[in-house]
């Protein structure tokens, strides 16, 4: 149900800014902008529903703890069954998140939506695995959630539109490469504007028409073809998708023309991997500090291990001590 109910309210959620952003789905000058504010809301605010999952995952690790100091199994083969459980619904997500609301409503160019999907995925895979190490790393889930939702607004803080990275200053500039929300946004514009045609623009090749704008290479040689809109010189970002990302990226650095998908998926999953590997140790440590259910017997014996000195196995440490006679008169 963690995964089923928001399905359900990401699909809410991201159609409501669409259809608030409703006029960006004309690929017009006026509306650059605006579409980009739109993708930036189905990246940040779907995101911070992961704050339910911290709750979820600090209840049922109560459960898993006991069953991992019973022996039925252990941590790691615990989180494999779950990052299995978990690669499909992120997919799932990120179709409910952007299918109706971004290419139904918000006419988004359907040409990357496999490339689309996948990389809204890892972003919620990263956030997912967060929400799972603050609800070990946090007793309180309360106090986990609060957390969590810290690291969301800092993410949403520093990820690329709010304030340029370059003028972040140090260490809090560390934020801004450490956080999903930058990487998503970043390949989410590319993958979104760099196949449309935006009206309102035409080519224009001669750089010595002062209607004329160019973007500059890194040896500041203009590039050509430029784009031109007539008498409309101050809403003019450009013709092709990716004339108007470079003109975005004048004023948001974070966006550019440059194919960076692979790099920030990367960066995602590396997020996740480091967060699912706290998690592990977290869980790991906090089980060795549960009380397993023994026989008196079994207690014996491990008394009589431990004062010849022999190293016990992890499921041999702290115990609560059941008289099974007293167990069965009681039924009796």
């Amino acid at each position: 149900m963690v995964y089923l109910g928001r399905c359900v309210m990401f699909c809410f959620i991201c159609s409501f800014f669409a259809i608030i952003y409703v006029k960006s789905r004309d690929s017009v000058q006026e509306q650059v902008m605006f579409r980009l504010f739109l993708i930036m809301w189905h990246v940040a605010v779907p995101s911070s529903l992961g704050v339910i999952a911290v709750y979820v995952y600090n209840t049922e690790f109560f459960s898993v703890k006991k069953e991992v100091k019973n022996g039925l199994y252990r941590p790691l083969s615990y989180m494999m069954a779950n990052v299995v459980l978990q690669i499909p619904f992120m997919i799932i997500l990120s179709i409910c998140s952007v299918t109706v609301s971004g290419y139904g409503i918000g006419n988004w160019s359907w040409e990357n939506y496999p490339q689309l999907v996948i990389v809204y995925a890892s972003g919620l895979f990263a956030f997912e695995s967060i929400a799972q190490l603050f609800s070990v790393l946090c007793f309180d889930p309360l106090l986990g959630m609060l957390n969590f939702m810290n690291v969301w607004f800092s993410a949403f803080l520093f990820a690329g539109i709010m304030v340029p990275r370059e003028d972040v200053i140090w260490p809090f500039r560390l934020f801004c490469y450490i956080l999903p929300l930058n990487w998503v946004l970043r390949s989410m514009a590319y993958l979104e504007f760099s196949p449309t045609t935006f009206e309102g623009a035409t080519l224009c090749t001669d750089t010595s028409d002062l209607s004329c704008f160019f973007h500059l290479d890194d040896s500041e040689n203009r590039i050509v073809p430029g784009w031109t809109c007539g008498e409309n010189r101050l809403q003019c970002m450009g013709r092709n998708g990716g004339q108007v990302l470079d003109s975005m990226g004048i004023y948001y650095k974070s966006i550019s023309s440059e194919d960076n998908v692979l790099n920030d998926i990367l960066v995602c999953l590396f997020i996740t991997v480091v967060c699912k590997i706290g998690y592990i140790l977290l869980m790991r440590y906090r089980c060795l500090t549960a009380s397993r259910i023994v026989s008196v017997e079994e207690a014996k014996e491990m008394n009589t291990k431990k004062r010849k000195g022999k190293k016990m196995n992890f499921e041999e440490r702290p115990m609560k001590v059941v008289n099974a006679d007293v167990e069965d008169d009681n039924k009796l």
